[in-house]
């Protein structure tokens, strides 16, 4: 097995998994952590009776179709559909050994949907742990990070490039699925990720969290700031929507996010895709002392 480090949580798989795109610069040679997760692939999965659907997705990159199913006991159970056949499997349960994902899939198998399966249980093993997977893209400037906020083809991906374009100082953490922590201290890091979207931006890193963005396409550029359930219907649809589905991460979601509004302000763009966009929240964050 390698142990890879991920937000600052331990998973473990299978060594011959090993070559999976953006995983090698979060390896480490040893911990002394209990793994979140131990994901094993190549093993029999059994149908269970009884089974409870939770959520269905497609997959963008191959049009595949997941169902996530539990059963009595909660243990979590996954079909992956390549057309209308199920193609693979995988269990997730909880033992003496902590969280333990088991797949039918192995090395042969397509990178996207072991990435994919890889996501779903490790998202789910370090949710009790006040971390989460976010849809954002992020970008540091001055030892802070920004996250920027919205719906696929929103622009998200186009804000930050123009921060990397038109101002100093500017790098590109993750474009599309960082994570983001409550540390014990209280303060709020946003974490580098091997999952980057279509952006090959895998870094181990992480950064306080300045501020959460919301992007809307509109044909002028103004911000302003959200408040109280404003800025949370702002930033809860960029927590993974299958989460909400089921109480124990539900309450997980609610309970970070309200840590979060504590102390990250939330900022609402109304913005076109210029320079005058990315300046106009950089001086914003600036005057507020946010960067």
């Amino acid at each position: 097995m390698r142990a890879y480090n991920i937000a600052g949580h331990t998973l473990e798989m299978g060594e011959k998994l090993g070559n999976l795109p953006g995983f090698s610069p979060f390896l480490i040679s040893d911990t002394n952590q209990a793994p979140a997760l131990i994901f094993h692939t190549g093993r029999t999965i059994d149908e269970e009776e009884n089974l409870r659907g939770i959520y269905t997705c497609r997959l963008e990159e191959t049009e595949d179709r997941c169902e996530w199913l539990m059963n009595e006991v909660g243990n979590s159970f996954f079909r992956l559909y390549a057309g209308h056949n199920v193609r693979y499997r995988m269990f997730i349960r909880t033992d003496d050994e902590g969280r333990i994902a088991c797949t039918d899939m192995d090395e042969q198998t397509s990178p996207w949907r072991l990435r994919f399966f890889l996501w779903m249980a490790f998202n789910l093993s370090i949710l009790e742990r006040c971390t989460s997977a976010i849809h954002a893209s992020a970008i540091t400037c001055g030892g802070k990070a920004v996250l920027f906020l919205g719906e696929s083809g929103t622009g998200k991906s186009t804000h930050s490039s123009l921060w990397l374009q038109h101002l100093r100082g500017v790098e590109l953490l993750n474009d599309d699925c960082p994570f983001i922590r409550c540390e014990a201290s209280g303060q709020v890091k946003v974490y580098g990720s091997p999952w980057s979207g279509k952006t090959d931006c895998y870094k181990n890193q992480s950064s306080p969290v300045a501020a959460l963005v919301l992007l809307r396409q509109a044909p002028q550029n103004v911000i302003r700031s959200l408040k109280g359930i404003a800025a949370v219907s702002a930033v809860l649809p960029s927590f993974p929507p299958a989460f909400a589905q089921v109480k124990q991460p539900a309450e997980a979601i609610s309970s970070l996010l309200s840590q979060l509004l504590e102390t990250v302000p939330v900022y609402i763009l109304d913005c076109l895709p210029d320079a005058d966009a990315a300046r106009l929240v950089h001086d914003t964050l600036k005057q507020d002392g946010r960067i």
